[in-house]
């Protein structure tokens, strides 16, 4: 054999290897990915359970959900709205960085 056909031969080893490198990456990155989007739904589900655990042993926070959400803001007085809206900011937070 001459060296230009050991010099093809090498050619075509080498982009074979970088081909079968790229596929593997691409399953890797696939893979990578599920795994984080697993894990984020994991935080968000729980974190909106420890607020619901906390909606249901706090009487006031309670109170304030049923209502807030049934008779309106109005309906409460200029202190708790501040407590309503910092909770349903946090629930709309939360499940932002879900999305």
């Amino acid at each position: 054999m001459e060296l230009a056909q050991l010099a093809q031969i090498g050619e075509f080893l080498g982009g074979l290897s970088v081909l079968l490198t790229m596929m593997y990456l691409t399953i890797q990155v696939r893979s990578n990915t599920k795994a984080v989007r697993a894990a984020a739904a994991q935080e968000t589900h729980d974190a909106l359970s420890q607020g619901y655990l906390q909606l249901a042993q706090a009487r006031e926070l309670n109170r304030l959900f049923r209502v807030g959400t049934a008779q309106g803001i109005e309906a409460l007085e200029p202190n708790e709205v501040g407590h309503f809206i910092a909770m349903w900011s946090y629930t709309l937070y939360v499940t932002q960085n879900w999305l």
